[in-house]
C-alpha cells in the first residue's frame, strides 16, 4: 500500500507493538472495506495518525476512506458527520464501527484554506466564522463527546511535565489560561457540539462550496470553537505579518462574522494557545517555544484591553 516509513515510524512510536499489529492487518481492513462498498482506492493521502486514501465508489462518485486506529479516541467522526448531515461538512457516505471506517465525500479541488494566507487573510477568516455562527447543535440526547471542561483540565497537569514547574512555559501566560478558563466555565455560555479542530488545513474547497473535515467532536462553548483557528495555518506565514496585528483582527472578525462575544472568543485562544504548546512538550518535543504561546500572549493582551 506504499505507506510512508514516516507512517509507520508514528504509528509503532505511538502504540509500540498494537501500532505495528495494526500496520500489519491494514491491508486486510483495506481490502475488506473495498469489497464491502465497491469503491476503487487510490494511493494512500498525507496523514499523521489515520489512514486515509482517496476512493471512487461504483456510480462514479469522488470519495475518502479513512481507517482510525484503535488506540486512538476518534470514535465519534461518523456520529459528528451524521448529526451535520452534510452542512457546511463533508457528508458520511458509510462506516463500518467494528472496523472504525469511514467512507467520505471527497473535496474537489481539496485546496485547503490555509491558501488564503497571508494575502486575504480577512476572507479565510469569515469563512471559519461563518460555519461557527451557523453550528448550533445542542445535544439533548445522550453521547460520547468529550467536554470542554474535561479538555482544559490538562492545565493543571502541565506542570508535571516539568517536575513541578512551568519549565520553559511562561508562567504568566499558563496562569492566565487556568484563571480564564475556569472564568469561562462558570460564566453563562451557549453549549454546543463543536468541530474541535476547527482550523486553516480542516476545511477544504469542494464544488459545494468550503467544508470542514476532520472533526474531533467536542461538546461545549461556541467561542471556544475557533480557538485553535488563532495559530495556524502551519508554517512560518506569521514571519511575513504583524502577527499581532492579524491575531488581534482574527479575533475581532471571528467575534463579529461569529456572532460571538469578542472576551470570550479571546479568552478561549488564550487558553487553547497554553494547551497545543504543552500538548506539544508532552509529546516529548523540546524544540519550542511554540507560537501557539505567543499567540496566546497577545490574545491576553486584547482580553485585558491592552
Amino acid at each position: 500500500m506504499n505507506l510512508t516509513p514516516a507512517f509507520i515510524e508514528k504509528h509503532v512510536e505511538i502504540a509500540g507493538a498494537d501500532g505495528q499489529r495494526w500496520l500489519d492487518d491494514l491491508p486486510n481492513l483495506v481490502r475488506h472495506c473495498t469489497a464491502l462498498w465497491q469503491i476503487r482506492l487510490g494511493a494512500p493521502l498525507c496523514s499523521t495518525y489515520g489512514f486515509v486514501a482517496a476512493a471512487t465508489r461504483a456510480n462514479g462518485q469522488p470519495a475518502i476512506l479513512k481507517i482510525i486506529p484503535p488506540y486512538l479516541d476518534e470514535d465519534d467522526q461518523a456520529d459528528w458527520l451524521r448529526r451535520m448531515n452534510g452542512r457546511g461538512a463533508v457528508r458520511l457516505f458509510e462506516d463500518a464501527p467494528d472496523n472504525r471506517a469511514l467512507l467520505m465525500e471527497r473535496c474537489v479541488p481539496g485546496t485547503e484554506l490555509a491558501s488564503l494566507v497571508p494575502t486575504d487573510d480577512d476572507h479565510a477568516t469569515r469563512v471559519a466564522a461563518t460555519f461557527i455562527r451557523d453550528m448550533r447543535i445542542q445535544l439533548i440526547d445522550a453521547h460520547r463527546y468529550t467536554s470542554l471542561a474535561e479538555r482544559v483540565e490538562f492545565l493543571v497537569r502541565i506542570p508535571s511535565l516539568f517536575d513541578g514547574t512551568w519549565g520553559p512555559m511562561d508562567a504568566k501566560i499558563c496562569s492566565a489560561a487556568q484563571r480564564l478558563a475556569a472564568e469561562m466555565l462558570s460564566t453563562k455560555h451557549e453549549e454546543v457540539l463543536l468541530h474541535g479542530d476547527l482550523h486553516h488545513h480542516n476545511i477544504l474547497a469542494s464544488d459545494r462550496g468550503w467544508l470542514m473535515v476532520d472533526p474531533k467532536g467536542l461538546v461545549g462553548d461556541r467561542a471556544y470553537e475557533p480557538s485553535s483557528f488563532f495559530y495556524n495555518p502551519l508554517g512560518d506565514w506569521a514571519r511575513e505579518l504583524d502577527g499581532h496585528k492579524v491575531i488581534r483582527r482574527r479575533i475581532e472578525l471571528m467575534a463579529d462574522y461569529g456572532q460571538l462575544e469578542l472576551r470570550r472568543v479571546a479568552a478561549w485562544a488564550v487558553v487553547q494557545g497554553v494547551l497545543a504548546a504543552a500538548w506539544r512538550y508532552e509529546e516529548d518535543d523540546s524544540s519550542g517555544p511554540w507560537f501557539s504561546e505567543q499567540v496566546a500572549s497577545w490574545a491576553l493582551a486584547l482580553f485585558e484591553g491592552r
